[in-house]
C-alpha cells in the first residue's frame, strides 16, 4: 500500500536485547497478547531487504525515548512496577502515588539518559516498480 518512492517506518521489541527474566521487559517488549512476532535485527533486515525495499535505517532505541519529563520508556516501565503492572496507565495518575513512589520522579526527569535498546524502528523506501 506504499506508493513507489515512499516510506515505511516499523517499530518493533528488539528481540537481541530482551531479557526474558527481567520483568520490566516482560511488561514492556513481551506484553501480550500485543506483540506477538518479536524479532531481531537480523530478521528485520532480512524481511525488509526484498520485493523492492531498500533500508535507509535503523534506529536501536525506543520511539518513546524524548527529552520531554515524562516521555520516556524507563519512566514509562517503572509507573508500571510502582502499579503492579499496565492497569496504572489506564487510570488518571494520582499525586499520592509519586508521593509513595518518589523514584518516579526522578526517572521522569532523568529516564531517557538511561535508556535500554529494547526496540527496533526501521526506516524502508520503497524502490520505483
Amino acid at each position: 500500500m506504499v506508493r513507489p518512492r515512499g516510506k515505511l517506518i516499523t517499530g518493533t521489541p528488539y528481540a537481541d536485547n530482551i531479557n526474558i527474566f527481567d520483568p520490566i521487559d516482560q511488561m514492556g517488549p513481551l506484553h501480550q497478547p500485543f506483540h506477538r512476532c518479536i524479532l531481531s535485527k537480523k530478521q528485520l533486515l532480512a524481511l525488509s531487504a526484498q520485493d523492492g525495499w531498500r533500508v535507509e535505517r535503523v534506529i536501536e532505541k525506543n520511539y518513546f525515548d524524548t527529552y520531554f519529563p515524562f516521555v520516556n520508556a524507563q519512566f514509562l516501565y517503572h509507573f508500571f512496577k510502582s502499579g503492579n503492572g499496565l492497569d496504572i496507565a489506564f487510570k488518571t495518575p494520582k499525586i499520592c502515588h509519586f508521593v509513595k513512589n518518589p523514584t518516579l520522579i526522578l526517572w521522569g526527569l532523568f529516564g531517557r539518559f538511561f535508556a535500554r535498546s529494547r526496540d527496533l524502528v526501521l526506516v524502508a523506501k520503497r524502490e520505483q516498480d
